[in-house]
Formats: structure tokens, sequence, C-alpha cells
């Protein structure tokens, strides 16, 4: 099959990156236990960043034989002690999701037939407590707008209903109807679950599954829109539409940019495709045929960044490989897709996690080794540039990644991505977070080539979301002292003369980055100073003042004379006429690097 209508596929050779060898940018860093080993550990709801870098992680976890859900949160790239969220309620609970901005975090979950929500604002000392929103509630789908505007989606009754929270809001508003095209339709469950993603300008999209279709509706806050697209084809490039579900939608900071992708079935079920449609303005184009997608996997989110820009990924059927594939996505074009790895002979399940910058990250599952336990696959990849290698990110030791309990990706502005999946079984089974972590930002030194004091070295604070940063300070080929701060005192440290420094930051996961190394002259001692004043002096009578200053380091750069009458005149030899009586002279010699020696004099004049 292919696209109904013919676009030029600006970004095709973008996929194509994939294949190449990496450029030294980043790094990934393996997993690392979020909780655990505990054979309670269930299943994974989701992870979402922020931009700013911060986020959560919300799962299920059996306390005292019940099932609850716990949330860790992520502080900078550093996990938190996990939390429950349901402290209160007995019964056992179910289906977490969450969902992160710079001002706001909130997370919805079952407990029993209701559903609940909880938030926490960055100033806020804890959670707040669960709210109920809805009763005979499943599948719910949240996100939250960068400027803290709130949706939630799920499905009651057959019928997919929708709450809002505004922007300075603590309450929820339930819209009064419900979004499905067929109430009572089974609309909703199973496959066709809702998804909801939510803009800059406070407005969402939702799409759900409904009796074998696709649809999308707008949200303008208690609002939605009139119209209810399918997006599901009845036909394409010849061949019969079917049963379509799995839908996945992102939109970018411009609401008037969106994707969903979907899959649907075509010929009578003869052969499953990954569709991709584009909502520009208030109207989605003729769908993307993205390719084969495997019956047990559908897709997978698209990923957008702020401008709309994005990939979508998905697993091929061509071969019952589970192949991971990737496809760009930008406004009005859809690229061809690429192969992400190597065939994964299991449920890839693959997933991908795009930063503000287009660093995006690509996983999936596939074994480590032939034969070997399911691991974390991942590969980076920036704009025009090369990607990085293909990475194992998972310890095959702690046992083999657990595809039914769910993994999530998820990254902030800067790209950095946390992949979070559950790992090895029984008392070994472990919450495990892995993923990509931006380099440490341009180290600027503020130097001088000039002679100087040993005043403290500084420096610019770089630019990392997950910090905090340590730079070490290097003079000649010693490291001389580390520091959280962009300053460090080299009194005592460094010797006269001639030297060359640089700066080293290394952040959390031990990734460095150093300055450029720049030349620095050091002189710590003031000039040697003898001053040669008469000490009975004709008054109101020029008289020769003498002053003799060395420096064996910068060299003097001026020697001053200061009288008590406000008088000031450099150099070595100075003259000056004194009215009667008593006074001082204050010489100082100073030399290049700052450095300066002072003596006083007390002369009489009559």
């Amino acid at each position: 099959m292919s696209p109904p209508t013919a676009r030029p596929l600006l970004l095709a050779g973008l996929l194509a990156l994939l294949l190449l060898p990496a450029g030294a940018r980043a790094a990934f860093f393996p997993g690392d236990p979020v909780d655990g080993p505990s054979a309670d550990l269930v299943r994974i709801g989701g992870v979402d960043l922020a931009r700013h870098g911060s986020g959560a992680l919300v799962y299920v976890k059996r306390d005292g034989g019940v099932e609850h859900v716990f949330v860790a949160r992520n502080v900078s790239g550093v996990w938190q002690p996990p939390e429950r969220l349901d402290p209160s309620l007995p019964l056992p609970s179910s289906d977490p999701v969450v969902a992160s901005s710079d001002m706001l975090t909130v997370a919805a979950f079952v407990n029993g037939t209701q559903l609940y929500v909880v938030s926490r604002r960055p100033a806020d000392p804890a959670w707040s407590g669960p709210v109920a929103i809805a009763n005979n509630a499943a599948a719910p789908s949240i996100d939250v707008s960068v400027n803290g505007v709130g949706y939630l989606t799920w499905t009651s009754n057959g019928d997919v209903r929708a709450a809002t929270l505004a922007r300075t809001a603590t309450t929820w508003q339930t819209l009064d109807a419900p979004l499905d095209a067929a109430p009572a339709a089974d609309a909703g469950s199973g496959l066709g679950r809702s998804d909801v993603a939510a803009s800059a300008d406070g407005t969402a999209l939702a799409t759900w599954g409904e009796a074998g279709h696709v649809y999308a509706r707008r949200l303008f806050h208690t609002t939605p829109s009139s119209i209810v697209a399918t997006l599901d084809v009845p036909t394409l490039a010849g061949h019969a539409g079917g049963a379509a579900d799995s839908p996945r939608v992102d939109i970018g900071d411009d609401s008037s940019f969106a994707w969903v992708v979907f899959r649907e079935a075509f010929d009578g079920g003869a052969s499953t495709h990954v569709l991709a449609r584009e909502l520009i303005g208030s109207a989605f184009d003729p769908p993307f045929d993205i390719g084969p997608g495997f019956a047990g996997e559908g897709a997978d989110s698209p990923a957008l960044d702020v401008a709309g820009e994005g990939y979508a990924v998905f697993a091929s059927d061509t071969t019952g490989s589970h192949t991971p594939w990737g496809t760009t996505f930008y406004p009005d074009t859809l690229a061809a897709p690429a192969g992400l790895g190597a065939a994964a002979g299991a449920p890839s399940q693959p997933q991908v996690a795009i930063g503000d910058s287009a660093q995006t990250t690509f996983a999936w599952l596939a074994p480590a080794t032939p034969g070997g336990p399911l691991s974390i696959h991942a590969r980076g990849l920036k704009r025009n540039e090369p990607s990085d290698p293909e990475a194992i990110l998972t310890d095959p030791a702690l046992g083999a990644v657990d595809p039914t309990a769910g993994w999530f990706a998820s990254a902030d502005h800067a790209g950095d991505t946390v992949i979070a999946y559950l790992q090895g079984t029984d008392a070994g089974r472990r919450l495990m977070s892995a993923g990509w972590d931006h380099t440490p930002g341009y180290v600027a030194q503020r130097t001088t080539q000039h002679w100087r004091r040993p005043l403290p070295l500084s420096w610019n604070r770089v630019s990392d979301l997950w910090g905090p940063i340590t730079y070490t300070v290097y003079v000649d080929t010693r490291a001389i002292g580390s520091t959280t701060a962009n300053r460090l005192a080299i009194a005592g440290l460094v010797s006269d003369g001639r030297h060359h420094w640089r700066v080293v930051a290394t952040d959390g996961h031990g990734q460095r980055r150093s300055s450029h190394t720049r030349s620095m002259l050091i002189d710590s001692h003031a000039p040697s100073l003898r001053v040669s004043v008469p000490r009975h002096l004709p008054a109101r009578t020029l008289v020769l003042l003498r002053a003799r200053a060395a420096d064996h380091g910068s060299g003097v750069a001026h020697v001053r004379f200061r009288f008590d009458d406000g008088g000031v005149a450099v150099g070595t030899r100075v003259h000056h006429a004194f009215a009667p009586g008593t006074h001082v002279v204050t010489v100082t010699a100073t030399d290049a690097a700052g450095n300066a020696r002072m003596v006083r004099r007390t002369v009489r004049a009559r």
C-alpha cells in the first residue's frame, strides 16, 4: 500500500542516519534500580518528564498482599524514594498514568472501579490526597500542558469521558457528555483505549477506538468540538479497510499541528498496517501508510517536539521478526520508515522519546545475544547528525525484561531520556531506569592573558537539566580541586609564573566536558620598596623625594606618592612643597599583577 496522495518525503534520508557511525555527543547509561528487588512489583503505568528535566514514574506494587499505586519522582535526574499514592484506599488499585509539566505533575489511577487523580506542584511538600473523579471507570489517559492545564480521559460504561483542570484551578471539571460517536458502543476499551494530548494554548486532542473504528475530537477546556473525526478509512490504495484500533496521539505547542497513529486491518484481515493522520488546523489530512504493523503490538505513541516535528515507531510483521521501525514526522510530511535495529524475534514494543532540540531516543526489546533474555536496546539521533551506535542498557545477569509489565520512555527539553522497565522474576524483580543523558554544556573560563594575583578562578555555570555538575580545575597537568560552584580559590595551590589551566565539568553519570586550555601568569608577591624622604624640610619649598622599587615576577607597574594635602605624584623621583607642620607621605609600589607594597613616612616642614 502507499499514501493516497504523493508528497515529497523531505526527511526520507533522516532515519537512514540511524545506520551511520556514532558522533561523540553524549551517552546512554545502563539501568539503575528505582525500587526492588521485590516479588511485589507488578507493572508500570507510565513515566513522564517535564521540560525542565524533572518528572515522575507510576507503577503498581503489592502492599500487604494488595495491589496499590506507587510513584517515584525524578528530580533533576535523581530518583527520589517511592511513595504510595493511595494510602487511604483499601481496595486494589490499577491503571496508573502520569503527566508532568514544569508547573504541575498529575497522576490518575483506578481503585476498585473508582477513578482518582492526585497532583503535586514543585513547591508542594507532598502529593495531594486522592480526589474521586468518576465511578465505573477504566483505562485512563492523562496529559498536562506546558502551562499547567490538565486533561484526563477514561472509559465508563462503554463511553469515553473527559475531565479538565484549569491552569490555576485545584478542582477537575468533568465534561457533561461522552466524547464518543455512538454512546455505549464499547468505546475506549481494550486496544481502543483513549489517549489525550494537551498543547501549550491549553486545548487538547483526544482519540479512541470504538466498534472497530478510530475517532478523534478536539477539546477546548470543558467544551468538545462539534466534529468527531473518523480516522480509519474504508479503502486505501485499492485495499478494503477493516477494524482499526490502538490509537495514539501527540500534539505540538501549536495546537494546529498534531499526529494520530493507529492500526487498521485490510482485505478482511489479510494484512494489518500502521496509519498516521496529521491534524492541520481543524481538519485531518489523508492518511499515510507507514507500513505493516505487527498484529500483537500495534503502533506506539508518536513523539513530537514543540514545533510539531517528531517520530513514530512500530514493529514490522513482514517476516514475523518483530523488527522495530521508525518514521519521521514533519508538518505536512512523513518520511519513509527505516529499521532501527536488528530483528527482535520476539515482541520488540519499540518506544520513542524526543526533546525540543530534536534529540531523539529510540528503544526496543530484543535478546542481547541469540537465545538470551530480552534486553533494552536503544539508539540516539539528532537531526542532521550521525546516530549513536546501538546500545544495550540492561544487565542480563538481572534476568529478562518483562514485556507484559509495560515499559515506557520520556524525554525532557534537552532530550535527556529515562526508560523505565521491570526486570527479573520472583524475589529478584526490579523496577529499573536507564536512558540517555546529555553531556554537560560548554564551559567558558573568565580569564585574562595578563599577569594576575592568585585570586579565585571562575567560569560560567554550564547548562544541564540533570545536575548537579562537578567542576574540576586542572593547572598544567594536575587537578588542584573540585567544586559544585563556578569558582575555586587557588591561593597557596599555584606557584608564581606561567601556567595553563582548564575546567572539566562532570555530570552525575560521569560524562565530562572540558573547557579550552588557557594560559595564566601568576604573581603572588608584592614589590620591594625603599623610600628616601628627609625628616626635616623647609616649608613651602620644592623638595626631592625618592623611591626605589623592584619586582622579580610581573615587574613594577608604577610607584605613587600620596600627600596628606591631597596631592598625588607618580614616579620614583617626585617634587613636592609642604606647608609648615607635620605631614605623612604614603608611597605605594604596584606590580603588573596588582600586588602592592605601601610605605609611610612622617616629615616636618619648618
